[in-house]
């Protein structure tokens, strides 16, 4: 349903006779509340106590509707806003992890440069976060990545 057919809807139920309506059980009629007189007769249908309810309530039930629809499109629209921002706001986030992840990698390649000194210097690389016995952890980390097609890194 879109808001065309929202507002057709909402024009024919204006164009009625005021409510609320009840149902008379003695004629059959449904009866404006307000002293406006008889609306609509219900045959002697075999649904005709059930019809004659549901015709009775649709002068309150169907504004009340057309209104919840029209809150829930509102809301619909609210919420497609805030997940608009938020993707907008997690994005940006992405972007700043990625410059930051770029930046610890160019660090941590400089870092590793420091080790090998150290580990020329005192036989052991096992100062370093990302280094050990065998070697640079980072070195290796980045070559595997470099052949799987990207270089993930997280420090231990």
């Amino acid at each position: 349903m879109d808001d065309k057919q929202l507002e057709q809807i909402e024009a024919r139920a204006e164009k009625t006779t005021p409510g609320p309506w009840e149902r008379h059980i003695t004629d059959n009629g449904i009866w404006s509340k307000d002293a406006y007189g008889e609306v609509a007769r219900v045959g002697n249908s075999f649904n005709r106590l059930a019809n004659s309810d549901f015709i009775a309530a649709s002068r309150t039930d169907i504004p009340t509707l057309c209104a919840a629809l029209r809150e829930a499109w509102a809301d619909t629209a609210a919420f497609r806003a805030e997940v608009s921002r938020l993707k907008s706001e997690l994005a940006t986030q992405r972007d700043e992890n990625d410059r930051t992840a770029g930046e610890r990698d160019a660090c941590a390649v400089n870092l590793c440069g420091a080790c090998r000194e150290v580990a020329r210097l005192k036989d052991t690389a096992t100062d370093c976060d990302y280094c050990d016995a065998t070697g640079c952890r980072f070195e290796r980390e980045a070559a595997l990545a470099a052949q799987e097609g990207g270089m993930q890194h997280e420090q231990t």
